[in-house]
This record gives C-alpha cells, sequence and structure tokens, in this order.
C-alpha cells in the first residue's frame, strides 16, 4: 500500500509538472514575442518597442549587453533619408513588423521617408571562439521609389558594461579609455570593447562583410542619443553631462551617399559578446618589424569567420562591393554636395536659450513625446532636435 501510494504521488506530480510546463510554454507563446537562444547569445523582440534586445545567455539569467534603462531608449539605429532623420523603431516609424527563422531575428519598417528598410540580427561565431557569440547585424535599404534619395545613417548603443570601472572602453591603440574619444583610423583602431572580467560586449568597425563606418566615437549617451554630425563631439570631454552621470555610449556614422531609383544599399555591424571577459592580447598584435607578416595581415583583413549565413539578405550588388570595402554604404554615385546638406538653424535659437540647462528640457521633452509616437509628436520631436543640435554646435564654438 505504501509503495502504490508513493507511486500515485509521482503520477500526480509528473502530471503537474507536464500541466506546469504546458502552460509556461503558452503564457511565452501568449506575450507574441520572439526569443531566439544559441551559445552566448539571445536575441529577444520587445514589439511595442520595435525592437530586438542583445544579451549573454546564462544558465539562471540573460545579461543585457546595453542599458536597459527607459525601454533600451538609448540604442538604436537611425537613418537620415534626404534632410529627415528617423529612429528605426516605434517611436518614429508607424509600421514595424517582425519574423524570424533558426538563425536570425528580421525586423521590417516599411516605407521610411521614401525607402524600405529591414534590419536582420544573425548569431554567428567570432573566429577564436567555437561557441556561438556574436550578431551580425544587417540593415538593407531599399529605393523602390523613381526618386534617388540620399542616405546617410547611425548606430547608437548605450554601453554601461565597463562603466564600474575608473575607464569605460578599450581599443586597440588605448587599454583605458575614460572620456570622449573619436575614431577615425580604422586600420589601427578596428573595435572597442566594454565590459569587465566577465561580460562584455565587443562592437566591430572592421572586418569581413563588415561596412566600416566613416567614423566613430564614445561619449556620453545623451551627446550619444541627438548627435548627428562629427561637429557634436570634443575630444578628452568627459562622459557627463547635465542629466546624466559617468553614462557612456558608443555612436558610429556612416556619411551621406545617394541612392538611385531601383537600387539597395546595406549597412553591416558586428557585435560580439562574453562571459568571460575578452581577453586584450587575443585582439590587438604588435609588429616587430616594418613588414607585416602573413598572420598579421590575415588577423587584420579578416577578424570574424562568418558561419551562418544571413539567408533572408540579398545578394550585394557588384558595384556596391568596392564602396563597402572603403567605408561607404552608397552604391555608385557621389554624395550630396555639403552646401545642399541640411545644417543646424543657429539663427533660430535664442540667446537666453544658450544654456546646458535648456538642452536639458529639450532632451527630457523628446523622451516625453516619445512614449506616444504619434505623427504630430514626431514632427515635432525633430524640430526639437534640430533645435538641440544648434544649441549643442554654438555652445561647442563658445570653448
Amino acid at each position: 500500500m505504501k509503495f502504490r501510494f508513493i507511486k500515485n504521488n509521482f503520477a500526480r506530480l509528473a502530471i503537474a509538472a507536464v500541466i506546469s510546463l504546458a502552460s509556461f510554454q503558452n503564457a511565452s507563446a501568449d506575450t507574441g514575442e520572439i526569443v531566439l537562444s544559441k551559445g552566448l547569445v539571445r536575441l529577444s523582440t520587445i514589439k511595442k518597442e520595435g525592437i530586438v534586445v542583445i544579451s549573454i545567455a546564462g544558465k539562471k539569467k540573460s545579461v543585457p549587453v546595453f542599458a536597459k534603462k527607459e525601454g533600451y531608449r538609448n540604442t538604436f539605429n537611425a537613418i537620415c533619408v534626404d534632410d529627415t532623420w528617423y529612429k528605426l523603431r516605434s517611436s518614429d516609424i508607424k509600421s514595424v513588423s517582425f519574423a524570424s527563422d533558426e538563425e536570425s531575428v528580421s525586423v521590417m519598417y516599411g516605407d521610411v521617408g521614401g525607402v524600405n528598410v529591414r534590419t536582420v540580427f544573425s548569431i554567428g561565431k567570432t573566429k577564436r571562439r567555437d561557441n556561438f557569440d556574436m550578431v551580425r547585424i544587417t540593415t538593407i535599404v531599399e529605393n523602390k521609389s523613381p526618386a534617388e534619395h540620399y542616405i546617410s545613417f547611425r548606430s547608437v548603443y548605450d554601453t554601461y558594461l565597463g562603466e564600474k570601472k575608473s575607464w569605460h572602453f578599450t581599443s586597440p591603440k588605448e587599454d583605458k579609455i575614460s572620456c570622449e574619444t573619436i575614431f577615425k583610423n580604422f586600420a589601427d583602431e578596428g573595435w572597442i570593447i566594454s565590459g569587465e572580467s566577465k561580460e562584455a560586449v565587443r562592437i566591430s568597425f572592421t572586418g569581413e562583410g563588415v561596412t566600416t563606418p566613416s567614423y566613430a566615437a564614445v561619449c556620453n549617451k545623451d551627446i550619444a542619443s541627438i548627435a548627428t554630425s562629427e561637429g557634436f563631439f570634443i575630444a578628452k570631454r568627459s562622459f557627463n553631462s547635465v542629466v546624466s552621470y559617468n553614462d557612456s555610449a558608443a555612436v558610429l556614422f556612416w556619411n551621406e551617399q545617394k541612392l538611385n531609383a531601383g537600387k539597395e544599399l546595406k549597412i553591416v555591424t558586428d557585435v560580439s559578446v562574453s562571459d568571460t571577459g575578452f581577453k586584450y592580447e587575443d585582439y590587438t598584435f604588435e609588429k616587430t618589424t616594418e613588414v607585416e607578416t602573413k598572420e598579421e595581415k590575415e588577423f587584420n583583413d579578416s577578424p570574424y569567420i562568418p558561419v551562418i549565413p544571413v539567408s533572408s539578405v540579398p545578394a550585394e550588388p557588384v558595384e556596391q562591393a568596392q564602396e563597402e570595402s572603403e567605408g561607404k554604404i552608397g552604391v555608385t554615385d557621389n554624395p550630396q554636395p555639403a552646401e545642399n546638406q541640411v545644417q543646424p538653424e543657429a539663427s533660430s535659437v535664442r540667446p537666453e536659450n544658450l544654456t546646458y540647462d535648456y538642452v536639458r528640457s529639450i532632451l527630457e521633452k523628446i523622451d516625453s513625446l516619445e512614449q506616444t509616437g504619434t505623427e504630430a509628436n514626431r514632427q515635432e520631436i525633430m524640430q526639437l532636435q534640430k533645435e538641440a543640435d544648434a544649441i549643442i554646435q554654438m555652445l561647442r564654438s563658445e570653448h
């Protein structure tokens, strides 16, 4: 009798466990969010924000590699179509949809200022690991309209894993970066790392298949969120602002290029993660002679081995390949002349508003307007961003 009682109890527990597991899986499915995990990488969607979150997958919990505060609002891609900037998220784009397969998560933004945009997050492996530890972020811009468009692009990453140290970032040339820094010579500085001896993230500027940016910077996250040109950055400035203290971010810029009717372009960035830190010596080298060895050349030219093809990304046009190898995102034509580019509207700024306190109030208002994402709010946000751009430029010129 005792044995039968125990056996029956085990049966009840087993049935309860199955029911509980089924309920949990259904609850996860009911959220409608996409979750894709491989090796060290976890991708998850937040559909109401129109974003994909990159995390380090853990046994007990996952660790996002970019700051979670404000719904990840300070990590985003943005595209400028002609004279207008759009953040690629629900606050700026009316129609956002998602898709996934066993290898990637895709976000389709539909019509953005006359072009179609989609971003594919594909999980892969870096050259120095056997485990899945990399996300290749590929943004494809298609011009299906009969008119040409001028396209520029930027990626903003609100890093935080390295902020517990006295320095925030590491690069091949500088192992302790603790202030605003601009990167242009990518032959010597092909990546930056934010993180400690455990969780860390590495953003690549170069590599096989990567679209090298025109320039990049690390700075305070509030500056990063509104910066639309190199003029916003001041080398050696602290990571503090009027609204945040010791809060840094990384920004990558691709300069304006013309996209002809019927053409497409793509921007590719690699983000790799680690749960044991990155060994500095694993990602740099010292030349002992003036002649570059075969091993050094292979390392410089190809820090990554792409092992997962992105089947949903169309083949790169032949004429685009050379452009991208030189850090350009255009296809065939020259960029718009500088005199035709949009400049900050400095003349419209009142003298009494030339203060950092006023910039802070603009940033707070932008954040409030982004909560709703209506068309009227989007237009007001763009005007406020232009005003903030102008003020920061003018404040910078005074120092």
